[in-house]
């Protein structure tokens, strides 16, 4: 069994760098817009420019740590293949490695082929967004000749695929740890083409609005037992997937304070999370509080014509009720899955996450209903075409 590795992620902070300590392993983050793009949309990232940026990855890498630049859009809309969209692809690569960049992560395989040409020095990483899900696709990426594959999260309980993909390469296996999206969720092809588009400087500000992650925050309001299902790794089960050989986990948050991501890093450090879980997973718990008047049924003109205006709203208790995860009652959760297979299975018939719900989820029932009939609302409007955003 190797020694843990955390890859973390960067606000752009320089008190989080100071705050890190092993087993933090590599620092991960990206402009908020480049000509590829990555897994976050512009509005919700820091802009910075690109001298401070390689100032930052500097004191990164004089403290010990790697940084892995994100480049994990799953398209780039055909202009990989202009005369000017190549150019600028090659601009942007040469930057990162001028600027002390170790790593960078990749959705598109065309990407990972055309650094391993022109930037042999460049270490890459799979991202999540390849949804690499069993052993056939991890080979074809360890062929190409990556450091890294980050696995699709939708198998992270599911241990006999895992099993059989570790047995296959001898690439480093990454999970993401502190995720909790829908499991399968039908909308995650579309969301990451658009978190793609929408950090890629030729389309970043002409529009945008997380519809996806509205239809995840009301399917887990509705059903408590998809919030179980959701494929976060608790502190306390990271041994789970070190015996099977995969000691490489990945936490989320680009777009939180220092102190949240730092009390992320010291739970998965210490093995340990007392009190609520929902805490340290980044789709689960609230950015902050929305201001006193605007904890209401929500109103048009609370949106306005600003997406920024909107994902903040979308991140406080006008549209994300509270959720308090008991992790004491999930501490015999994860054995369960070691000989399971969700895959192949109807979650109808099991209700195994269903029972752990009851025992360890707690919404508050106003917040509940507040928010479920916000997010309802503000569907709806999108639908009707009455929420028109102007460029920001």
């Amino acid at each position: 069994m190797g020694t843990m590795k955390l890859c973390v992620p960067s606000n752009w902070d320089y008190k989080l760098i100071e705050s890190l300590n092993a087993p933090v392993h590599t620092v991960y983050g990206k402009l908020g817009v480049d000509k590829i793009g990555g897994g976050r949309p512009a509005c919700k990232i820091p802009h910075l420019t690109q001298g401070f940026a390689k100032d930052f990855i500097g004191k990164v890498r004089n403290r010990g740590f790697n940084f892995n630049y994100l480049l994990n859009a799953s398209c780039l809309g055909n202009k990989e293949f202009t005369k000017n969209g190549y150019r600028s692809i090659l601009e942007l690569l040469e930057w990162i490695e001028n600027s002390g960049v170790n790593y960078v992560t990749v959705a598109i395989p065309y990407l990972a082929e055309l650094i391993k040409l022109k930037f042999p020095k460049l270490k890459i990483i799979v991202s999540k967004m390849a949804f690499v899900s069993n052993p056939h696709q991890a080979k074809f990426w360890e062929d190409i000749g990556v450091s890294e594959i980050t696995l699709d999260p939708n198998i992270t309980r599911n241990f006999r695929r895992l099993r059989q993909i570790r047995k296959e390469v001898k690439t480093d296996l990454v999970l993401l740890a502190n995720e909790a999206c829908l499991y399968h969720c039908p909308y995650v092809y579309y969301h990451v083409n658009s978190d793609s588009h929408a950090s890629q400087s030729d389309s970043a500000y002409k529009g945008y609005i997380c519809y996806s992650r509205l239809f995840c925050e009301k399917a887990f309001l509705a059903d408590p037992g998809q919030i179980i299902k959701s494929m976060f790794i608790r502190p306390e089960d990271l041994h789970f997937y070190e015996e099977i050989g995969i000691n490489a986990f990945k936490l989320v948050g680009r777009d939180r304070e220092t102190g949240w991501i730092l009390k992320a890093v010291t739970a998965y450090s210490k093995r340990s999370c007392p009190g609520n879980l929902a805490d340290i997973l980044g789709t689960l718990s609230c950015h902050g509080s929305a201001q006193k008047k605007k904890r209401h049924s929500l109103k048009l003109h609370d949106i306005g014509a600003s997406q920024y205006v909107f994902e903040k709203l979308r991140k406080t208790e006008v549209l994300r009720a509270k959720i308090h995860i008991d992790n004491n009652a999930l501490r015999d959760f994860m054995s369960f899955f070691l000989n399971f297979d969700c895959e192949n299975s109807s979650c109808k018939e099991c209700r195994y996450c269903e029972t752990y719900a009851h025992k360890a989820v707690s919404i508050d029932k106003a917040e509940q209903r507040l928010a479920t009939a916000n997010l309802r609302r503000g569907m709806k409007w999108i639908k009707d075409g009455k929420i028109n955003l102007t460029v920001d």
